[in-house]
């Protein structure tokens, strides 16, 4: 494949990602009543867990790698949010009263993503 099609297919793959994080994220969020980002929590920790399986089965074969590349950097790069992630805990930190809820959306989204994406990816890799 040359990169040129990979190219294209990430980026179709990434614009898909970023559809379907809104649409999650939306879901999510209108559903809870706390000022707390749970939408962008949700996106991210099943970004993780799907990174980690993609990542795991990416080092089956070259065809894996292909796929790997084209979810992993495409459709899951979109889905994923770090800058939501970062402006939503500013928010929270600089607002008088959700200081200690910034704290814990930045910690908690990073604990809790790094341990889904290690998580499955010991399971993947060992299955």
């Amino acid at each position: 494949m040359t990169d040129v099609l990979r190219a294209v297919l990430i980026g179709a793959f990434g614009g898909t990602g970023a559809v379907s994080r809104y649409m999650l994220d939306r879901f999510v969020q209108t559903r809870t009543s706390s000022y707390f980002p749970f939408g962008t929590l949700t996106v991210n920790l099943i970004g993780a867990a799907a990174l980690g399986a993609v990542d795991a089965l990416g080092s089956i074969s070259e065809l894996s790698k292909l796929i790997a590349s084209v979810l992993g950097v495409g459709f899951l790069g979109g889905f994923t949010t770090f800058s939501t992630l970062i402006y939503e805990s500013f928010a929270m930190l600089t607002q008088r009263g959700t200081r200690l809820s910034g704290f814990a959306n930045l910690a908690g989204s990073i604990a809790l993503g790094l341990t889904a994406y290690l998580a499955v990816f010991e399971l993947v890799r060992r299955a």
